[in-house]
């Protein structure tokens, strides 16, 4: 936690370190992405920036520009708070004990590691963990992270009903932080979270994402945020739409995945 404390004058120069944010890209409006959107039968939004170019990709660019609740986004910079307090030691090893009280998601209804945590998306846990770093540390955290609104207060999970917001263009330029290492936490604990937000890998490529669900705004807002890694390249996305039924939920992976592919980040 001091290192974090010790990079907030230093977020300035953490950023100016990122190559081909958004900011600096060349931007692409892609109006005909919305053909995915409108077969799953909802409304989103999706940007991607290929990093060796800058080029950003964008449908929809205003909902892409608006901030969100990122729902178990936050789980990504939750992790790396997590580990940097040293509320987490190890992300495999760390038993974090379950609760006893039956969650939606079975496979949460046991004790967990960071790593299973964030792969099964256990809220009872990851709100377990926000309590032990607490308010002041989590706000302090937020800031020196450049996360979204840095706002941690409001209804908790912060994150679910609280007034943390993030936008898509916001979550790409996170995310390449993570990525390249230029985040204001130990390079240790920046590639533990790289390897466990790994989703996927296959001919040549490398996918780290994670989704999120948030019900408390009306429609409930769904995500995936993360970056595919192919050969030398590698592409940034952050998805968001409107959950309205349950075939929403899995839409969010196959149209980030279709739009990757498009772009050649996927095969």
């Amino acid at each position: 936690m001091r290192r974090i404390f010790h990079y907030l004058h230093l977020l300035t120069l953490t950023i100016g370190t990122t190559i081909a944010t958004p900011a600096m890209a060349e931007t692409v409006e892609r109006p005909d992405l919305d053909r995915h959107f409108k077969a799953a039968g909802t409304r989103g939004a999706i940007a991607v920036q290929n990093t060796r170019t800058g080029t950003l990709t964008v449908f929809d660019s205003s909902r892409a520009a608006t901030p969100l609740l990122p729902a178990s986004t936050f789980k990504i910079p939750l992790a790396l708070i997590a580990l940097e307090t040293g509320v987490v030691k190890d992300a495999h090893k760390d038993v974090l004990p379950w609760n006893g009280v039956e969650w939606i998601v079975p496979a949460c209804n046991a004790d967990q590691t960071l790593a299973t945590a964030l792969a099964r998306s256990c809220v009872p846990i990851f709100a377990a963990i926000g309590r032990q770093v607490g308010d002041e540390r989590l706000k302090a955290s937020l800031t020196a992270l450049d996360y979204g609104n840095h706002d941690a207060s409001g209804g908790y999970p912060y994150w679910l009903n609280g007034n943390l917001r993030i936008s898509a263009l916001e979550q790409i330029a996170f995310i390449d932080k993570l990525r390249l290492g230029n985040l204001p936490v130990s390079p240790e604990h920046m590639a533990t979270v790289r390897d466990i937000t790994t989703i996927e890998s296959g001919d040549g490529y490398v996918i780290h994402a994670k989704t999120g669900w948030a019900d408390s705004p009306d429609p409930d807002v769904g995500w995936i945020v993360g970056w595919v890694d192919r050969g030398d390249d590698s592409w940034l996305f952050a998805l968001n739409l409107d959950i309205t039924t349950k075939e929403h939920v899995p839409a969010r992976l196959a149209i980030a995945k279709a739009a990757l592919k498009e772009m050649g980040a996927l095969p």
